[in-house]
């Protein structure tokens, strides 16, 4: 299964800023290239393009380089095309047709590309459902804090994007601070487990408004208890969790 990439220059441009957490010189060398060659097909053109860019200032020339090294392992993992999206791939159709799509991303090693590969594929079921979506869909990204570990805006972006749209995001995570604060808040539902670490601690308790006994509270929840707060409750909840009592096994598992 490949993998399209955003086709529209800015969503591209601030994909790869955060992904691969390039400099002004890189975006501005990234932006140019992108602008000149409109109909790129792969990373492996926007590398010969980015190699064969003249270059006089010495900066831009380190620039130039380092651009290359951070590209370099995205378009060895040879998955990735680029240009305007034509078709939405089987497994992604199989998601409007009611059926459990399972992406496991463990085999890859490289963190960038797992990123990479998470946020394209987000970017493909929002446009897929802006075509063939009737029904609301729920994505549920495990470990999003290894998938995901960008800065809020991106990712605050693309959860307002999808949720235009009807799809709903579940994200699963031990470490919310990484998530940031105004993401957190945002969420129409929250499930809080068991934290140990302070920046963990102190983002969850502010967002459930910084209650009295929050921060020693989260620390001690013993296995199968959760503080759970949604938009109508004036407190949130401390709940069992109870293990399912069922096996789903409609589902189909994707390797990508």
């Amino acid at each position: 299964m490949s993998i399209s990439l955003p086709s529209n220059i800015d969503d591209l441009i601030s994909i790869f800023e955060e992904v691969l957490e390039l400099s002004p010189s890189q975006t501005y060398i990234l932006q140019r290239i992108l602008e000149e060659h409109k109909d790129l097909r792969s990373l492996d053109e926007l590398l010969t393009f980015i190699e064969g860019l003249n270059v006089d200032a010495r900066w831009v020339l380190e620039s130039k380089y380092s651009l290359i090294r951070r590209i370099y392992p995205l378009a060895s993992f040879n998955k990735f095309r680029m240009g305007v999206i034509k078709d939405i791939p089987e497994p992604l159709n199989m998601v409007a047709k009611g059926k459990i799509l399972i992406i496991d991303l463990s085999s890859i090693g490289n963190s960038v590309v797992k990123k990479l590969i998470a946020i394209s594929l987000l970017k493909l079921l929002e446009y897929g459902w802006r075509i063939w979506g009737k029904n609301r869909v729920f994505v549920i990204l495990e470990e999003v804090h290894n998938i995901l570990s960008l800065s809020s805006h991106l990712l605050e972006r693309l959860i307002s994007e999808v949720r235009k749209v009807g799809i709903g995001l579940i994200l699963v995570t031990q470490s919310p601070s990484i998530l940031g604060y105004r993401i957190i808040t945002n969420a129409n539902v929250r499930i809080i487990h068991t934290l140990r670490f302070k920046d963990d601690i102190n983002v969850m308790c502010k967002s459930l408004g910084d209650l009295g006994s929050c921060h020693t509270l989260l620390p001690r929840l013993g296995v199968g208890k959760a503080l759970v707060d949604y938009t109508p409750l004036s407190m949130p909840l401390l709940v069992d969790i109870f293990p399912p009592t069922y096996i789903l096994k409609n589902f189909t598992d994707v390797n990508v």
